[in-house]
């Protein structure tokens, strides 16, 4: 494989991580969203640490392993 071919397989990799990241930061909004967190009282807007910190971990492993 030429150089140019593989500089174009590391860009499209690079891509799809990219892709990876962003949509694991997009599930991790939708769930701090979800009915999980809505309590319709004045705690409403706060989240377990905890879980939040769960969802970051199971995205970083999910981007590393990919």
């Amino acid at each position: 494989m030429n150089y140019i071919h593989k500089l174009q397989q590391q860009v499209k990799e690079l891509e799809d991580e990219k892709t990876d990241a962003r949509e694991s930061l997009q599930d991790l909004v939708n769930y701090l969203h979800s009915d999980k967190f809505r309590c319709n009282n004045s705690l409403d807007g706060y989240v377990n640490i905890s879980d939040v910190l769960n969802r970051l971990g199971s995205a970083r492993a999910a981007l590393l392993d990919g």
